[in-house]
């Protein structure tokens, strides 16, 4: 294959880092994330950025963005395309790593393949049309993406679908069904899924919330409370981020945070599983008990390359 595109994905504390620095090192590469909060550069605790592995070898689009800004889909898939020709030019083979399904999806296959709708995306916008009116709405949408105006202000469905499109991926829908924005060739990318045996990530994930804690997590929530950004922004919804909030305003004890944040760790992690399972046809799956095993599994698939 020429100019392959490695992508690693997998539930979070899976051990996609460490994987991907073992192939950037044995196969001169850079790696490129694909993780919608790890983007951020104020929360590098709390997203698990991979701090070490950085050291260690290339590393491009981890803390890349403020948090005064917001990495929808759309920029992303920009961010992602320089970033991959970056590495190309470089003579380098480029290793996508990440669990936020929607930006490898997009990256893969297309902007036009995206069907599915952020949960919270989606009830936060039905209730700011319940609140503004569809007149207000409508107008607010236009003011966002021009080509809405097309829409009739009276489909009520296709002005949301609009407004909840614009909201997830920063891009007219109007754009997005003439185009699928597919930026490489499905063929240049060689898709891998770590799934690994559940009691023993749900233990991973429960001790490195622990350490997140003791590596300074709270007081990197209170320097991001001093960002000035909506309380929407896509920062403030990291897990960890409103369970710690909630200890620093009195709430609730520091133990009920990190066992709030554990489980919804857990949650996502289960999610995360079945996006790869489900949404991603072309992804080689890897269930195991040791990444090592899955490790000698990469190294020859990418030596028949």
């Amino acid at each position: 294959m020429k100019n392959p595109i490695i992508v690693i994905s997998g539930p979070t504390a899976s051990g996609k880092s460490s994987l991907a620095l073992k192939i950037a090192r044995e196969y001169d590469g850079i790696i490129i994330n694909a993780d919608s909060m790890q983007v951020y550069k104020e929360i590098p605790i709390i997203t698990a950025q991979p701090i070490e592995e950085m050291k260690l070898a290339p590393h491009l689009l981890y803390g890349a963005l403020s948090a005064k800004e917001i990495c929808s889909v759309g920029v992303y898939l920009d961010l992602a395309k320089a970033a991959i020709n970056e590495a190309r030019d470089k003579g380098k083979l480029p290793i996508i790593v990440g669990g936020t399904g929607l930006y490898l999806k997009s990256l893969i296959y297309g902007m036009a393949e995206i069907e599915e709708i952020d949960p919270e995306i989606r009830e936060n916008s039905r209730k700011t049309y319940d609140e503004m009116g569809a007149v207000n709405f409508y107008q607010m949408l236009i003011a966002k993406d021009p080509l809405s105006e097309l829409l009739n202000i009276l489909d009520k469905q296709r002005v949301l679908r609009a407004y909840e499109v614009f909201m997830q991926t920063g891009l007219s829908i109007t754009k997005l069904q003439k185009t699928n924005h597919s930026l490489f060739s499905v063929e240049d990318f060689v898709q891998i899924g770590l799934i690994p045996e559940r009691a023993k990530l749900y233990d991973k994930i429960n001790q490195r919330f622990r350490m997140m804690i003791d590596e300074g997590m709270v007081d990197e929530i209170r320097n991001l409370n001093s960002v000035t950004i909506d309380e929407n922004h896509p920062a403030r919804k990291a897990i960890g981020v409103r369970e710690i909030n909630s200890y620093l305003n009195g709430q609730i004890s520091l133990d009920e945070a990190i066992t709030k944040a554990q489980q919804l760790s857990r949650n996502y992690a289960k999610r995360q599983i079945t996006w790869i399972k489900h949404q991603m046809p072309d992804m080689l799956k890897l269930a195991y008990d040791d990444i090592d095993d899955v490790m000698l599994k990469c190294f020859k698939l990418i030596e028949k390359l």
